[in-house]
């Protein structure tokens, strides 16, 4: 069965149901590539120490918190536009993955103090809610 072509002149919600369905399964392909990419990143940061040594670099004060925010804001702000960039899906990939790692750089240091001061219930306990609330929206 041929696959529904998109017409980009078009937004998706005026476009025939199949295309649609189409891009709604890619959209939720995607998300679930990039929530592993995540989880990825962040077993890393863990298991490397990274997420410790952050957290000992932030605590000691300084400007080392703005650094990383305004580190953060920068890297949002080019993978944005990258992944506007409708000609080239490359980029918009790129800037999926710079995404991703950034927000599992700037998440590394509260998810490290949450299941350090025994919340790590509270942590099992909010993924259980958001798939819970994915799932009812979805």
């Amino acid at each position: 069965m041929a696959q529904p072509a998109y017409t980009t002149d078009l937004p998706v919600a005026h476009q025939a149901a199949a295309v649609r369905a189409q891009f709604l399964t890619k959209v939720y392909a995607h998300l679930a590539v990039a929530v592993g990419a995540l989880l990825a990143l962040e077993t890393a940061l863990f298991v490397g120490g990274a997420a410790e040594a952050l957290v000992r670099l932030l605590s000691r004060g300084g400007p080392s918190w703005l650094l990383l925010l305004g580190g953060f804001m920068i890297v949002n702000w080019i993978a944005t536009k990258a992944a506007h960039n409708l000609a080239n899906p490359g980029a918009q990939y790129l800037g999926l993955l710079a995404i991703v790692a950034a927000e599992a750089v700037i998440l590394a240091p509260f998810l490290w103090i949450v299941f350090n001061t025994d919340g790590a219930g509270t942590v099992a306990g909010a993924a259980v809610l958001t798939a819970v609330g994915f799932a009812a929206l979805t």
